[in-house]
């Protein structure tokens, strides 16, 4: 298949249920000497990834090829994007096992810098998390942070979560993910009674937005609270290593809500916050779509400093 490519000497391929072809049948079939190859395989097609990346480098030895292994709606994806200029590398962390660690990907493009979770690889590499780099050297990483020289023709994200109310209240103490007091009340017994008077029932996912005329407003899953004696039932866990430090931090309580947009698979590149129930599975060998890549996590990801962690939440980017 001879692939469609721009001006800007740049080629994005996704490969579903890949058995034949590999990245190697691109790189002898471009119309252009790349540079670099950031190659993003979901975690079933990662079983052969060091194998492709070994043959490209035998046909191309200067290769810059970054790989990591992301999660997809798609049951069996690889995805490759091929520049034909280096990407630039801002910053890593080498891989160290601290099983504290919570392994991503931040990719810079077109202004916009992309932060997603790595998915685990356990029994599919030899690794529970799968990211490296093969440039002058090889190099396995926890993190890293890259910029791409991706042309892109704009983006676009939805989040799909509401305010329980109108009311705003005052976070009055708080350490690191946790909020302790919420207008000196224990955080909640607040939260309680917004559901309470709103007719809520408690078990569903929670949100809260949080933001201060210092602090940009962000999103946050409450993953505890409640629920157990002591000091700990008065407080509100939240899914992140720390909410910001700024004065007059204010609360509000969310909700999900229903699908408001649904993502296209013809084209441009989709990021997921991924949910089981909608996984893809496809059918045929070998389906090549050029000029789109499809990727995501089931944690949510961070597109320019605001979480995407609701079910269904998701961007896109014209390509």
């Amino acid at each position: 298949m001879k692939p469609t490519f721009s001006l800007s000497r740049q080629l994005v391929r996704s490969v579903i249920n890949p058995v034949k072809h590999t990245p190697l049948d691109t790189l002898k079939s471009l119309p252009f000497t790349p540079k670099s190859l950031l190659y993003i395989p979901n975690t079933r097609t990662s079983v052969n990834a060091q194998q492709h990346v070994n043959s490209l480098l035998s046909e191309n030895p200067n290769l810059q090829i970054i790989t990591a292994v992301l999660d997809s709606v798609h049951q069996d994806i690889a995805s490759e994007l091929w520049f034909d200029d280096f990407m630039r590398i801002r910053s890593g962390k080498n891989l160290d096992n601290d099983a504290k660690n919570k392994p991503s990907l931040t990719l810079g493009f077109s202004g916009e810098i992309l932060k997603i979770p790595l998915v685990r690889t356990t029994g599919f590499t030899n690794f529970d998390y799968t990211l490296n780099m093969k440039h002058n050297g090889t190099y396995l990483l926890d993190e890293l942070d890259v910029w791409l020289p991706l042309k892109t023709g704009g983006i676009s994200s939805w989040s799909h979560l509401h305010r329980i109310s109108e009311s705003r209240y005052n976070i009055t103490s708080h350490l690191d993910n946790v909020i302790k007091q919420i207008d000196n009340r224990p955080a909640s017994s607040v939260l309680m009674n917004e559901l309470k008077q709103n007719g809520i029932n408690e078990n569903q996912p929670l949100y809260v937005q949080i933001g201060s005329q210092y602090a940009r407003t962000n999103f946050y899953e409450i993953i505890a609270g409640g629920g157990e004696y002591g000091a700990k039932s008065e407080m509100l866990v939240l899914d992140c290593d720390k909410i910001p430090e700024a004065l007059a931090l204010q609360v509000q309580f969310c909700l999900p809500v229903p699908q408001l947009a649904k993502p296209s698979d013809n084209g441009g590149m989709i990021v997921d916050r991924i949910q089981d129930s909608k996984r893809i599975v496809d059918q045929g060998e070998d389906v090549i779509k050029d000029n789109f890549i499809r990727f995501g996590s089931e944690k949510g990801f961070q597109l320019s400093g605001y979480n995407l962690q609701a079910p269904n939440d998701f961007c896109s980017v014209r390509l």
